[in-house]
């Protein structure tokens, strides 16, 4: 994508890229830009039709950077955590981020409340790691990176996990890992 003074300019996803063509892709996250501040417990968000975030996001397989909105809260609140209230990604480290929206029966209804955005504190290369193996050139299945089978997931504090949860009820934990 070209802006109109001819430099190369990231696509955004949702408007220049389907969110449907990046369903269970997994991206690298390279820059986080908040637009809203957390102020204590409370989300100061910006305006309407402003997303709480960007994410600025590398993979294998766009042949460029793209930008990510953030458009829910809880989404916004990991990344918050992560990166004002944390100091940022560990220097061995990389953040991995898919869209992963819920597909149970409720999915249509659940999508517009809930978290789509799931996220994986790991180490260094993880991410070349995962898309060495052919298979997820050719099917998208970061579900199944997030959501191992037979895995019934839980927090710290013992709280059981479920699959359209990226943050804990019970502790306000980030679900990361």
């Amino acid at each position: 994508m070209e802006d109109h003074t001819g430099k190369s300019e990231e696509p955004f996803i949702g408007t220049h890229v389907p969110w449907k063509l990046i369903e269970g892709e997994m991206f690298r996250v390279t820059h986080f830009t908040p637009f809203a501040i957390v102020q204590g417990n409370k989300v100061e968000a910006p305006s309407a039709p402003m997303p709480y975030a960007l994410l600025t996001v590398e993979s294998p397989i766009l042949n460029q950077p793209a930008k990510i909105p953030v458009n829910h809260r809880e989404e916004f609140l990991n990344l918050w955590d992560i990166f004002q209230r944390d100091g940022g990604v560990p220097p061995r480290g990389e953040l991995l981020v898919s869209y992963l929206p819920y597909r149970g029966f409720l999915g249509p209804l659940l999508r517009l409340g809930t978290a789509r955005l799931h996220m994986r504190l790991t180490g260094q290369g993880e991410l070349e790691r995962y898309y060495s193996d052919d298979r997820h050139w050719q099917r998208p299945s970061a579900r199944r990176y997030f959501f191992p089978e037979g895995g019934g997931r839980r927090c710290a504090c013992g709280m059981k996990l479920y699959t359209f949860v990226v943050r804990c009820a019970k502790c306000g934990r980030p679900v990361l890992d």
